[in-house]
């Protein structure tokens, strides 16, 4: 801020190792999630470039999103894991303790857990299936872009386009629900809610893929 001058610190095509043109592979172009920071390095998941679903079918096969990590103390920046093939990264959230990154993908709303030490990715189960049916669109899912991991369990919440909220438990490896919804814009949250106002608030604020 003080220079007002930008700095560009890699080239993500490089760091992902994604061959583009013609007859090549979709990029790694967007980056939807947030950026996380932990012991100066930074992390985040990217998603492929193209602005439909149908845009697969003229290049290979989408490689999958990759959950990347930066560290700022020796400028190198690397993949630590990768998700399925033709799934992007959509949204993320780090469970540093547990050092694991936890993410939702696009467009089949699969939530996967990556371990930052051994780069495996675990699928852990789909937390949407809400398809819309448009002409424009037809592959489009509404996988919403919020998610908290509550410090203390390890517990993942996120929410589904109807405003229900569902919760990945690692202690027994299952998706289910909390009888809790984000609808309306005034949610009192319940004083035995597993989550306290400001997570909620995250949650109701998430928006849709667009």
């Amino acid at each position: 801020p003080a220079t007002q001058t930008f700095d560009q610190p890699f080239d993500l095509g490089v760091v992902t190792g994604i061959k583009t043109g013609p007859g090549g592979e979709l990029s790694q172009g967007k980056i939807h999630t947030p950026l996380f920071e932990n012991d100066q390095v930074i992390y985040f998941g990217t998603g492929y470039g193209a602005s439909d679903y149908k845009t697969h079918k003229q290049r290979k096969p989408y490689p999958g999103g990759c959950f990347v990590a930066f560290d700022q103390k020796n400028g190198e920046a690397k993949v630590v894991g990768r998700a399925p093939k033709m799934e992007a990264i959509i949204t993320l959230e780090p469970d540093f303790p547990r050092n694991g990154l936890y993410a939702v993908t696009y467009p089949n709303g699969l939530l996967l857990r990556c371990d930052i030490g051994t780069g495996e990715v675990t699928q852990l189960g789909a937390v949407d299936d809400q398809f819309i049916k448009s002409k424009s669109m037809a592959h489009f899912i509404d996988v919403t872009r919020a998610l908290v991991v509550q410090p203390d369990t390890g517990i993942v919440y996120g929410s589904r386009k109807n405003g229900v909220i569902w919760q990945y438990d690692p202690a027994t490896g299952k998706i289910s629900g909390t009888g809790l919804s984000r609808r309306g814009s005034r949610v009192r949250v319940p004083s035995t809610a597993p989550l306290n106002a400001k997570q909620f608030k995250r949650l109701r604020g998430c928006s849709s893929v667009g």
